[in-house]
């Protein structure tokens, strides 16, 4: 009913243009009834695509908000129950938090950047070499070797970098 009777009051004391801007200047906030809504766009359902569920282990920590306040919830701890809190440091609000995780960093390298880190290690002045080893490819009789996990073993595997900066040939032994 009050949305009624706004619209017979807005007809009534405003003239508008073509535009829909009214020229009244003593009611500035009619000009936000008169405008058109042309920004409201439908989308059907089919479009809109679920967010995947995610396990527990995977979520990463989000930043909370204080229920009292809306300022940002810090992480806590209490000492006395051993107890990992979010804490208001406005109104001192707190809530338990329901997962331990503050912050998580994962770093996803590609093949291309393990390969360029095993070429750099040719240079790296704290690790041993071996003049004893002839490279394969282009029989330069320096190598840096080091010992790694190869992929899907469980033991450590000696891996040789050749020293000639124009070969940078890896192999194991």
């Amino acid at each position: 009913m009050k949305s009624s009777i706004l619209r017979n009051e807005i007809s009534d004391d405003t003239k508008s243009d073509r535009a829909g801007f009214s020229s009244s200047a003593a009611k500035p906030w009619l000009l936000i009834a008169l405008k058109p809504r042309r920004e409201t766009r439908a989308v059907s359902i089919s479009k809109v695509t679920p967010l995947p569920i995610q396990t527990p282990a995977v979520t990463m920590s989000t930043m909370k908000f204080c229920r009292e306040c809306n300022n940002i919830l810090y992480p806590r701890e209490d000492r006395e129950q051993k107890v990992l809190l979010f804490a208001c440091r406005n109104c001192e609000h707190q809530e338990v938090a329901d997962n331990n995780c503050v912050y998580r960093n994962e770093v996803h390298h590609t093949a291309a950047e393990r390969t360029q880190v095993l070429q750099d290690v040719a240079g790296d002045p704290t690790l041993p070499r071996t003049k004893t080893v002839k490279c394969a490819q282009c029989g330069h009789p320096e190598a840096v070797f080091f010992q790694a996990t190869a992929r899907g073993e469980e033991g450590m595997t000696l891996f040789f970098v050749c020293c000639n900066t124009n070969c940078g040939y890896r192999w194991r032994d």
